[in-house]
């Protein structure tokens, strides 16, 4: 029994997460007009992050185009199994959070005013839109390589 494509641009994205020993679940989905792999990531430092999303972008045979209405065929490679739509999504523990607006709040002025405790702080969304631009950034990196501990799966 020969996989779907959809499937076989999975399993080809979940080869490469073990080979590098990246923690992430990849699902796939089928549907009228088109199909998805979705991949969720766990802790992954933006610099693998930027490397992960530019590999899995082969997979993602166009783009949409907002301004015209219309889904472009802009990337086919007759080589690899590819889908309409490829997303990386980022995961993040809570101490690895933490440890990020712990750092933020030294750093930037006017931060302080803040309470300690991110879950308590994050209410406002000058507070949760700083960490996430500060995770999703390379200034993040020390944090990652202070407070997450690779996970690989066996």
């Amino acid at each position: 029994m020969t996989k779907s494509t959809h499937a076989q641009a999975a399993a080809q994205i979940r080869a490469e997460l073990k080979r590098n020993n990246i923690q992430a679940r990849v699902t796939c989905k089928s549907y009228s007009m088109g199909s998805s792999v979705t991949i969720r990531t766990h802790n992954l430092p933006p610099h693998a992050y930027t490397a992960l999303k530019a590999f899995c972008d082969q997979y993602q045979y166009g783009h949409f185009n907002g301004m015209e209405d219309i889904y472009e065929y802009s990337n086919n490679n007759d080589d690899l199994p590819q889908v309409k739509f490829v997303s990386v999504e980022r995961q993040f523990d809570n101490d690895l959070i933490q440890a990020a607006w712990t750092e933020l709040r030294a750093r930037l002025q006017g931060m302080d005013e803040y309470p300690a405790d991110y879950v308590r702080a994050s209410g406002t969304y000058e507070v949760s839109n700083q960490v996430f631009k500060y995770m999703t950034g390379y200034q993040s990196d020390f944090i990652f390589s202070q407070f997450a501990k690779p996970k690989v799966r066996a």
